[in-house]
Order: structure tokens, then sequence, then C-alpha cells
């Protein structure tokens, strides 16, 4: 037989486990809220590393040239692809042009290294239209003797290569 006393405990026992199911729940939606913040920041941290590790290996390049006297080797630089200077190319990188979201790949008729972006709500040009992929390329600083706007190995003095981003380009939070 039924008592009122265990129609109580049954009934506070019932609301108890709602209780927790809910608070586990908007707990799991919290941490998969920060989740996907965090994940989306991934995106710019592997982006700026691998930015950051082709800067510092093409300035290595440029040390190595100034120490040798020759700075003209770095002119053949241009237009080439700028993780071949990487002693090991991100996993995330394609030979060939790929539609794949996060992927780095190198332009060869353009002589420009592509990063397609996963999440192009998350970067902006500097006049704030949307992106689909940043680019980048070698570019030969030089001293133009001859004012013409140009290289001409012959006439004007190499000084340095530096990476050009093609994007002005900004993160958004």
């Amino acid at each position: 037989m039924w008592s009122i006393n265990s129609l109580v405990c049954r009934g506070f026992a019932h609301l108890e486990l709602l209780l927790v199911v809910t608070l586990i729940l908007v707990m799991i939606g919290t941490l998969l809220r920060e989740a996907h913040t965090f994940y989306q920041a991934s995106e710019k941290v592997q982006v700026e590393t691998v930015l950051m590790n082709i800067r510092t290996a093409t300035h290595s390049l440029v040390t190595e040239r100034f120490v040798e006297s020759d700075m003209d080797d770095l002119a053949s630089y241009q237009g080439s692809n700028p993780l071949s200077l990487l002693p090991q190319k991100p996993v995330n990188y394609r030979e060939e042009d790929s539609a794949e979201p996060a992927t780095w790949f190198f332009n060869r008729q353009q002589g420009v290294l592509v990063y397609r972006l996963r999440d192009p709500g998350k970067v902006a040009s500097v006049k704030n239209s949307k992106l689909h992929q940043l680019s980048f390329r070698f570019q030969l600083n030089y001293q133009d003797n001859n004012q013409n706007q140009q290289f001409d190995r012959a006439v004007d003095s190499v000084t340095g290569l530096r990476l050009e981003s093609l994007n002005d380009y900004r993160w958004l939070n």
C-alpha cells in the first residue's frame, strides 16, 4: 500500500533528478560554446605560427646570403613557394589547389602561397569585406638605382627579401 510519505519522497527524487539533468545540460552547452571559441581561435594561431616560421626562415636566409656576400641570389626566390624554406611543410599543405577549407597550397601560375580559411566570417579585409583566403608571396627588397620601379639584376642591388601579404586582413573576435 502506498503512503503519502513514499509518494512525496518519490516525487521529490524525480524533481531532484530533473534538476540535476537540467544543470548538466546547461554545463554541457556552456562547455560546447567555449570549445567552439577555442576551435575558431586555433585557426588564427595555426596560420600565424606558419607565417612566423616562414618569416624566421626568410630572415635566416637573408642573413646567410649577406654573410656570404651573395645578396643577388635572393632574386631567385621571388615567385617561389615560401614554404620551401621550412624543413617540414604544415600537415594541412596540399600540392595542388584544393577547395578544402583550412588548407595551404602554392599557386604556381601566380607565385602565391594561399591559405583557404575554415571560417571566412572570422577574417576581414581592412575594407571590411569578408575574405575566403589569405595570399602571400616573396617580395624582393632592392635599391632601385635606375628608378624604373622594377628590379634589374645588372643595375639594382638587392637589400633583402620579405614575405608580403596580398590581403590587408585582420582577425575578428
